[in-house]
Order: C-alpha cells, then structure tokens, then sequence
C-alpha cells in the first residue's frame, strides 16, 4: 500500500512538471503572436480567408483595413462636397464622374448614407437617371470629418 501511494506521488509530480512546461510553451507562443499580431504583411496575392494561422492575425489585419478604408472614404466625401455648391442638385453619377477615388455607384451611394445622410447634410429630391438625386442643404460635416 506504502509503495503504491509513492508511486502515485511520483506520478503526480511528474504529471505536474510536464503540465508547467506545456504551459510555459503555451505562453511563449501567446506571447510570440500578440508581438506578431501588428505587424502582419500586406500580401494581395494571398487570399486572406485561405491563409489564416490564427485568428488575432485576421482581426489584425482587419481592423487596419477598416481604418485605412474609412480614411479614404472621408477623403473622398470631403472631396466631391468641394466641387457641389449648397443648393446644387447632383446624382450618384455625378459622385462617380466628378471624383477619381469614387469608382462605382455603391461606393458613392455609401459616402451619401454614412456621411452626408446622417449629418442630416443632404436633402433628397426627385430622380435623376433612374438613380436619386440629392441636395446639400448645408457642409457643417466638413468639419466634423477629420483628416
């Protein structure tokens, strides 16, 4: 009896030993990841919802793009209100033809609801080729879209 709960000691510390260094891995790989996380390449050659080693990458990844895309789609509002004047009727075709960054009428029609519509900056009127058209009633969005 003597002998058999002296080898469940053994055992037990031996379990217990290998449990800490598996555990001390574990956090050395954590650790490696999360000073890996922000640094992730830009690669458009790899298709990001193939190629994804762990999802802290992918949500790093993404948050930057999401940044980097809200930028530029203030840029380019702020951009096509400089060219409309107050009171000026224009289209989504307009938005496309008049600025280079805005190449669909998805992308322009996004610039109107997220930031024209919702700073209650613009005014719909009647339909123009089929597609609304839109007046500024007045630019105070301008500034509150920083640079």
């Amino acid at each position: 009896m003597q002998q058999q709960e002296n080898d469940a000691q053994l055992a037990l510390k031996e379990v217990e030993a290998n449990f800490e260094q598996k555990e001390a891995t574990w956090k050395e790989g954590k650790a490696e990841l999360e000073a890996f996380c922000p640094s992730v390449p830009d690669n458009p050659k790899m298709d990001r919802f193939c190629w994804d080693a762990d999802w802290r990458i992918k949500q790093a990844r993404d948050r930057r793009e999401r940044a980097e895309y809200q930028q530029k789609m203030r840029r380019l509002a702020k951009e096509f209100a400089q060219t409309v004047e107050v009171g000026e009727e224009f289209g989504i075709r307009d938005m496309v033809d008049a600025v280079d960054g805005i190449d669909s009428v998805s992308t322009a029609s996004i610039i109107v609801q997220k930031y024209y519509d919702k700073t209650h900056s613009v005014k719909r009127v009647a339909p123009l080729y089929n597609l609304p058209a839109y007046v500024f009633t007045d630019k105070r969005f301008m500034d509150l879209l920083d640079d």
